[in-house]
């Protein structure tokens, strides 16, 4: 055995075991010892007898090569089939890939075809060192970049490991067709180059390809980490937690301020939960509470990409109180199952000191802007609605006479007298320091004439103070949405409205109609009909 071949075998070996030692990463060699060198030794001398006896075709060489390298890691690693699949095809596109490369190059500096140069032994056997180098030094860096701590991830997504194992099998299907060029007899140099274009042109897209899978497996791992800082964070700050098996329906954990409730683990999380649904949550939030609370929706909500959520609702204490809740809710694939960590707490005070800020001091009511945001929300379903706009007649004189004290007696006296007049439903705000705007939901049996008397007459009252009396009453502009389409809009022709109200001498309302501008509507001061 000459020289050549002996580094050729020794070169060979050398790249084999690199490449069993960075297989042993992702899928370990079963019963590890001399199982990795004695399957790089067969290889080395397997591959020297095929340049020495096979010489009549190339592709029956590589798709042996491909063979023997595919069954070994079947037989002797470790794993799921596909990604065992996937790691033993890494070696055969290097062989052919570098080997066409090689081999071109070689062509082109002899000027021989390669049809000729595979059946030169020495010729081919040189190439075969420079390509056990070259794939060595690749060897080397794919095992830089995968690390022994992103071994799981790297086989646990399936999508991601499918879509590679489908590029390595196109990629090597290309390479076949291409070794095919190299059958001519005759030298032409285009043929040769067109190959080792392509040869490198493969390469690059499976390195690319490595290097994507590996950065997505880190991203992944971060993302991991982030998601379980979010997990204790949550576990750690929640009143009431609870951990599920989304895959067997079962409560893992459920623990109370830091007391965990023993009875209920390996119970049905769904029945336990459409219980207190039904016994302890607010009618208007039972729906909503179900559906999110569900395994389904958990299950569906990680397959859509969101690995966290949460929601609010309304259910009793142990004193039969409705509060405010928040469930804060992470799913997460945890080996061959999705669990879920539930933690939620009372944010009763939270929704309290919310509510508060959209609230005007003096009268309780929503305050401008809350006023304003409200109307315009009910304003986007199009529906025909009906705004009162009331300003408080005398309240100038209010204060210039008895204060104010006598100011926020009126604002405050204004405020309970529409809240009784109107329903909870219904927008009620001060607007200003004199102005209240109503804005009222579809009701067929609203009468826009009664209700806007009924506010006249509610809030016409003489307020006294160390025998000083002034006389309060109420100018009201009334409108239907329909006539408008914004806020802005529905607000100056209510607006409209009031000033002829109190153009007409106050007490009075005003219905807006397109021929407004001619006379004002008094009916306040008219006896109503039947």
């Amino acid at each position: 055995m000459g020289i050549t071949a002996i580094v050729f075998l020794l070169l060979f070996f050398v790249h084999n075991v690199l490449f069993f030692r960075l297989l042993d990463r992702l899928v370990l060699i079963k019963d590890k010892g001399m199982v990795l060198y004695a399957l790089s030794a067969i290889n080395a001398i397997m591959s020297l007898l095929m340049i020495i006896i096979w010489k009549e075709s190339s592709i029956m060489a590589y798709a042996l090569i491909t063979l023997v390298y595919v069954v070994e890691a079947a037989l002797f690693f470790e794993g799921g089939s596909l990604l065992k699949m996937a790691c033993g095809l890494i070696i055969p596109i290097h062989i052919i890939a570098i080997n066409i490369i090689v081999g071109g190059i070689t062509s082109l500096f002899l000027n021989e075809s390669m049809y000729n140069i595979l059946r030169m032994p020495n010729v081919i056997m040189t190439m075969g060192i420079i390509l056990s180098i070259i794939i060595s030094v690749g060897l080397l860096i794919i095992s830089r970049v995968i690390k022994l701590k992103y071994k799981d991830n790297v086989g646990a997504k399936l999508t991601r490991l499918k879509l590679f194992f489908i590029l390595e099998v196109i990629l090597l299907i290309c390479l076949m067709h291409t070794s095919l060029l190299y059958e001519f007899e005759t030298f032409i140099a285009s043929t040769v180059i067109l190959p080792i274009v392509t040869g490198i042109s493969i390469i690059s897209i499976f390195y690319t390809c490595v290097i994507m899978t590996i950065e997505s497996t880190i991203g992944q791992e971060d993302k991991s980490l982030t998601d379980a800082m979010y997990r204790n964070i949550l576990m750690n700050k929640s009143e009431l937690i609870m951990e599920v098996d989304c895959k067997k329906g079962i409560f893992v954990n459920r623990r109370y301020r830091g007391k965990t409730d023993e009875s209920l683990i390996g119970a049905s999380y769904e029945t336990f939960m459409a219980s207190i649904i039904k016994h302890k949550v607010h009618e208007e939030d039972k729906h909503a509470c179900t559906n999110l609370y569900k395994i389904f929706y958990m299950i569906n909500s990680l397959k859509n990409g969101s690995s966290s959520y949460e929601f609010e609702y309304r259910a009793t204490d142990n004193e039969g109180v409705y509060r405010w809740y928040r469930a804060e809710v992470i799913v997460e694939e945890i080996g061959d199952t999705v669990q879920a960590f539930i933690g939620v707490n009372n944010v009763d005070a939270e929704k309290e000191l919310v509510f508060r800020m959209r609230l005007d001091d003096e009268s309780g009511l929503y305050n401008k802007t809350t006023t304003e945001l409200l109307i315009k929300e009910k304003l986007k379903v199009g529906e025909t609605n009906v705004l009162f706009i009331v300003d408080v007649d005398n309240l100038k004189r209010v204060n210039e006479i008895l204060g104010k004290n006598g100011v926020n007696k009126v604002v405050e006296s204004t405020a309970k007298k529409l809240k009784r007049l109107f329903r909870q439903s219904d927008i009620i705000g001060r607007v200003e320091n004199d102005k209240f705007l109503i804005f009222v939901q579809p009701d067929d049996n609203i009468n826009m004439h009664v209700k806007a008397n009924q506010i006249c007459e509610i809030i016409r009252e003489t307020y006294s103070q160390d025998e000083h009396n002034v006389d309060v009453s109420a100018s009201v502009g009334v409108v239907r949405t329909e006539k408008a389409t914004t806020y802005k809009e529905i607000y100056n022709l209510a607006d409209k409205a009031l000033y002829h109200s109190k153009k007409c001498g106050r007490d009075t309302f005003t219905i807006y109609s397109d021929d407004l501008e001619m006379s004002p509507d008094i009916e306040s001061k008219m006896p109503l009909l039947a």
